[in-house]
C-alpha cells in the first residue's frame, strides 16, 4: 500500500499528466460548462440530496437537466481555486480577527480557515479546478436507470454526464472536490494504510465512492453463511473514458476479506467487460470487508464509482440474444439469485438493439441489450458427436452458442457463384464473451473467406471489436459453409451468438455530434452528422428535423452520397426565446425503391488513453438557446 508521501506523488503526477494532456486537446467550444465528473453518480428514487459537480468552466452555472421525468435538480453553490492575491487577502484578513479577544465573526473566521486551507489553482488539474453543488431531488415512481445530466451557464449547455436513478438504498463516502480541503490524518478520507476511508452498511445497498491517489475504500457488512454475494461495480460505465489515463478510465478491482483478513474472492473486470463483477458463497455468518481501489493505486476527484451489494438478482447472459421484431417470446437467463430461469418479452416493431425488459427487480444488471430483426430466424440444432454442418437457407440468422472449449459450429448453405453474400456475428456486441472467428468454405473444402475482428463504430463503448464480418462472392455454384469458433478457443453456456447469412441488405445508422447544441437568437451552430453505412450502401441521406420549432432552421440537409459524414448547421431567427428542449431528427434514403428513415442518435467525440476516439452515445439530444447579448 503506498505511504502517504507516495501517494502525494501519484497525485502530482495525475495532476501534471492532466495538464499535458489538456495542452495537446482541442479547446472546448466557447465558454460553455465543461464538467468532468459527477459525485455521488445517482441517487435511489425518493430522495433528495447535494452532489458535486467538477470541471472547469462552471462559474456562472445557474441551471441543471436531468433526462427523462422524475428528477429535478437544482444549483445550491459554486466554488474555485483561489488566486494568488485572494489567498493574501484571506490570510490578512484572518490575522486581523484572531488579533481580536472576542471576534464579532466565529463564521468568518471557519470560513477563511476552509478556504485557505484547499489547494491553490497551480497544483490541481486543469479540468477539475471548479465545483458545482446540486441539489437532485428523484421522484418516488422515477424510472430507474441511467440518464444524462447538463449544467448550463449564459455560454451554453455542457456535454452529458451519466447519472442513474437506483432502486435500493444508497449511502455514500464523503465527497471530495479539488477545491476542498485535503483529508487530515485521522479523518473518513485520510490515505494511509491504518487510515484508508470506511463505512459500515447492511446490504442490499449500493455504496458511491471517489478513489484518490494511493486510496483503498474499505465497506464492511454483516454476511449470512450460505448466502450468495453479488458485488457489481459501476465505474467505466458511469465515465467511458479519461483521456489522460492509460488504461483510459478507472480500473476498478474489489476484494472480499473475512473477519480476518484473509482474502476470499478478488475482481478486476467481468469477462471482457472492465467494470468487476464478483459472486461468492459466503462460507460463514460474520462480518465481511470489500476493498475497491484502482489496479495502478491511481486516482482523482473523477475517479467515481458505484458499487452494489447483496443477494441481489444478477444476469450474466441471455439467450437468445435477439428475434423477430414485434414478437413475443421466451428468453433463458443464465446468471445469480434469479427469481426465475426464463422471461417472456415482447420485441418492440423496430430494427436494431433494444433493451430487454428485466424488470426491477435486476437493478445490479444494468440494462441488457438484445437484436430486434427482420429477418427469417433458426435456432442452432442440438449438437451430435461427430456433427455435420446444419443445413439452412439464406436469409437468415441464427441463434447459437460456443458451449464447450474448442467448439465449432458449422453451417451450410446454397450460393451462387458471382452472387454476393454476407455472414456476420453479433456477440461481443450484446455482451456474449464470445470473441468470434469466422471461416467461408468452397463446396471443395477450401478457405474462400476468413474475419476476426471487424471494428463498428456504432458501438462507442466498446474497445475491442471482436465481432467477424465478412462479405464473398463465390466463384462456383454450390454448398458452402461457415465455420464459427472463438478466437481464443473458449467456450460455456454464455458464448451465444447471431450468426446472419444472407445477400447484403444496404442500410444505415446516424450520430449526430455533440448531444448538446448552443445558440443564440439569430445565431448559427454546426453539428457533424455521422452515417454509418451498412452492406454498400452509399448513397444519399436526407435530414428531417421532426416536431422542431419555427424558429429554428435546418441549413445544409443532407449526407452526400458515399460520404461519411457531413457537417449541417442549425439557425436561430432573431425571434428565438431563451430555452432548452429536445431535438428529434431522421434520416430518409431510398434503397432498393424503398423509403428506409433512422433516427439520428446523439453523440459526443470521446478520446481515450491520450489517442483513441470514440463516438459515446447519449440519451437526448439537447439544444439550448442563450439570452441575447447585451
Amino acid at each position: 500500500m503506498p505511504s502517504p508521501r507516495l501517494s502525494r506523488f501519484f497525485r502530482f503526477v495525475a495532476a501534471w499528466g492532466f495538464v499535458a494532456a489538456m495542452a495537446g486537446a482541442a479547446p472546448p467550444s466557447a465558454n460553455t460548462p465543461q464538467p468532468g465528473y459527477v459525485y455521488p453518480a445517482g441517487a435511489p428514487r425518493g430522495e433528495t440530496l447535494r452532489v458535486f459537480v467538477g470541471g472547469r468552466q462552471l462559474q456562472g452555472v445557474a441551471e441543471a437537466f436531468v433526462s427523462g421525468g422524475g428528477v429535478i435538480a437544482r444549483v445550491v453553490g459554486h466554488e474555485r481555486p483561489l488566486k494568488p492575491e485572494e489567498r493574501n487577502q484571506m490570510k490578512e484578513e484572518l490575522a486581523e480577527l484572531k488579533k481580536r479577544a472576542d471576534s464579532p465573526a466565529p463564521e468568518r473566521v471557519a470560513e477563511l480557515e476552509r478556504r485557505l486551507a484547499s489547494l491553490g489553482g497551480a497544483a490541481l488539474p486543469p479540468a477539475l479546478q471548479e465545483a458545482v453543488a446540486l441539489e437532485i431531488a428523484v421522484a418516488p415512481d422515477a424510472e430507474p436507470g441511467p440518464r444524462d445530466l447538463r449544467l448550463r451557464s449564459r455560454a451554453g449547455l455542457s456535454a452529458p454526464l451519466v447519472f442513474v436513478v437506483g432502486d435500493l438504498p444508497e449511502t455514500t463516502f464523503p465527497a471530495v472536490t479539488a477545491i476542498m480541503p485535503r483529508p487530515e490524518p485521522g479523518s473518513p478520507r485520510a490515505l494511509t494504510q491504518a487510515e484508508n476511508a470506511e463505512l459500515r452498511v447492511a446490504p442490499p445497498v449500493v455504496v458511491n465512492g471517489q478513489i484518490l491517489a494511493g486510496e483503498t475504500d474499505r465497506i464492511r457488512f454483516v454476511g449470512k453463511k450460505g448466502a450468495r454475494l453479488i458485488v457489481a461495480v459501476h465505474a467505466r460505465s458511469l465515465i467511458p473514458y479519461l483521456a489522460d489515463a492509460v488504461p483510459g478510465w478507472f480500473q476498478a478491482t474489489v476484494s472480499l476479506l473475512d473477519a480476518a483478513g484473509h482474502e476470499l474472492a478478488f475482481a478486476d473486470d467481468f469477462r471482457f467487460q472492465p467494470d468487476p463483477v464478483l459472486a461468492f458463497r459466503l462460507p460463514a455468518d460474520g462480518d465481511y470487508t470489500l476493498l475497491v481501489r484502482d489496479a495502478l493505486y491511481r486516482g482523482r476527484e473523477d475517479f467515481v464509482y458505484r458499487v452494489a451489494i447483496g443477494e441481489l438478482p444478477f444476469v450474466a447472459g441471455v439467450f437468445p440474444l435477439g428475434g423477430t421484431a414485434g414478437t413475443e417470446q421466451e428468453f433463458v437467463l443464465n446468471g445469480w439469485n434469479l427469481p426465475a430461469p426464463t422471461r417472456r418479452a415482447r420485441l418492440p416493431n423496430v430494427v436494431g438493439l433494444v433493451e430487454l425488459d428485466l424488470g426491477r427487480c435486476l437493478a445490479a444488471t444494468g440494462p441488457v441489450e438484445i437484436e430486434s430483426a427482420d429477418l427469417p430466424e433458426c435456432r442452432e440444432a442440438p449438437k451430435k458427436r461427430g456433427g455435420g454442418a446444419q443445413a439452412v437457407e439464406p436469409p437468415v440468422v441464427v441463434n447459437g452458442r460456443i458451449e464447450r472449449a474448442g467448439e465449432v459450429d458449422e453451417f451450410s448453405f446454397p450460393a451462387e457463384a458471382g452472387v454476393p453474400l454476407v455472414v456476420e456475428v453479433t456477440a461481443r456486441r450484446l455482451r456474449s464473451p464470445l470473441d468470434g472467428v469466422l471461416h467461408v468454405l468452397a463446396p471443395d473444402g477450401a478457405v474462400v473467406a476468413m474475419s476476426d475482428d471487424r471494428e463498428d463504430k456504432g458501438d462507442g463503448l466498446s474497445t475491442h471489436h471482436a465481432d467477424p464480418r465478412l462479405v464473398f462472392t463465390p466463384a462456383v455454384t454450390g454448398i458452402h459453409r461457415a465455420r464459427l469458433g472463438d478466437a481464443q478457443g473458449r467456450g460455456g453456456h454464455d458464448y451465444a451468438y447471431r450468426i446472419r447469412i444472407s445477400p447484403p441488405r444496404p442500410d444505415f445508422e446516424l450520430r449526430a455530434e455533440p448531444s448538446s447544441v448552443n445558440l443564440r437568437p439569430g445565431g448559427k451552430a454546426t453539428v457533424t452528422i455521422h452515417a454509418l453505412r451498412r452492406d454498400g450502401f452509399d448513397g444519399p441521406i436526407a435530414l428531417v428535423l421532426m416536431d422542431g420549432p419555427a424558429w429554428l432552421r435546418v441549413g445544409k440537409s443532407e449526407v452526400p452520397a458515399g460520404a461519411e459524414k457531413a457537417e449541417i448547421t442549425l439557425q436561430a431567427s432573431g425571434q428565438a426565446e431563451p430555452s432548452v428542449l429536445a431535438l428529434r431528427m431522421e434520416g430518409v434514403a431510398m434503397i432498393e425503391g424503398a423509403e428506409r428513415r433512422r433516427r439520428v442518435v446523439p453523440a459526443d467525440d470521446r478520446m481515450q488513453a491520450f489517442f483513441y476516439r470514440h463516438l459515446v452515445p447519449a440519451r437526448e439530444w439537447m439544444l439550448a438557446v442563450r439570452g441575447r447579448d447585451k
